[in-house]
C-alpha cells in the first residue's frame, strides 16, 4: 500500500554544528512487486501528494509494469513556457489582445514575486504570502529575503481577486492537459488542485464610477 511521508535532511552549518531540515515535497512510499521499498517525490501540497499515491497504487493493483509519473514530462519545465503555452492557447481560442495581454502581465508577475520556477512551485502558501504582503502599505519578503508588495500602494480586493482567478484559469488549464494534478469535471476538463483551497478576499472597490455628464 503506497503512503506518504516528510523526509529529513542534515545540513552542516558555518559553526561545525549539523541542523536537521524538513523536506519541502512529499515522499510516497511504496513496495514493488517483489516486495523492495520503493520512494518517488510527491508534491508540495499534501493533498494532491495523496491523489498521486492513490493513482499509482490503483495502477499497481491492475499489474501495470512500473510506476510511471504522469506529469513528468511537465513536471521541471521552466514555468515561463508553460506560460507561454497557455497564451498562444489563449490567442488560438480568439481570445482578445486585452485579455491576453493582462493574462501576460499578472501570470509572469506572480512567478516572479512568489517564487514559481516550474508548475512544482505553484501552492497556496506561497501565492496567500504574496497576496498578503500586495494588501499592505509596506514591502513584505519572499522566503529568499526579496521584497513583494508595493511600497505605499495596497493592493483592492478586486486586484487581488482577478490574480487569483487568472492562476486559477492557468492551473485549470494545465490540468486539463495533463500538465498538473487536477480533478475531472464536465466536458473533459480538470480543476487543478495546486491552488485548492484559496479564497478570495473581501474590500472596498477603489475606483469608483463617475456619474454622466448632463
Amino acid at each position: 500500500m503506497a503512503s506518504i511521508l516528510k523526509r529529513s535532511y542534515k545540513v552542516e552549518l558555518p559553526d561545525g554544528t549539523t541542523e536537521t531540515r524538513e523536506c519541502e515535497h512529499w515522499t510516497i512510499q511504496y513496495r514493488d512487486a517483489a516486495g523492495k521499498v520503493k520512494r518517488i517525490k510527491g508534491y508540495k501540497d499534501k493533498g494532491a501528494t495523496k491523489q498521486l499515491a492513490a493513482k499509482l497504487e490503483r495502477n499497481q493493483a491492475r499489474g501495470e509494469q512500473g510506476l510511471v509519473d504522469p506529469f513528468k514530462a511537465h513536471r521541471k519545465k521552466a514555468i515561463a513556457e508553460q506560460i507561454g503555452d497557455y497564451l498562444a492557447n489563449l490567442e488560438s481560442e480568439g481570445r482578445d489582445d486585452k485579455y491576453t495581454s493582462n493574462a501576460k502581465g499578472r501570470l509572469n508577475r506572480l512567478a516572479d514575486e512568489c517564487g514559481w520556477t516550474c508548475l512544482d512551485d505553484v501552492e497556496p502558501n506561497s501565492f496567500t504570502r504574496w497576496r498578503d504582503a500586495e494588501r499592505k502599505d509596506t514591502v513584505g519578503k519572499r522566503g529568499d529575503g526579496r521584497k513583494i508588495g508595493r511600497l505605499g500602494k495596497g493592493a483592492s480586493a478586486t486586484t487581488l481577486n482577478q490574480y487569483l482567478d487568472t492562476a486559477r484559469a492557468f492551473t485549470n488549464w494545465c490540468a486539463s492537459n495533463d500538465r498538473m494534478p487536477g480533478v475531472p469535471i464536465a466536458g473533459g476538463k480538470k480543476l487543478a488542485t495546486a491552488l485548492a483551497g484559496v479564497g478570495k478576499v473581501e474590500g472596498e472597490k477603489r475606483r469608483k464610477r463617475r456619474g454622466l455628464d448632463r
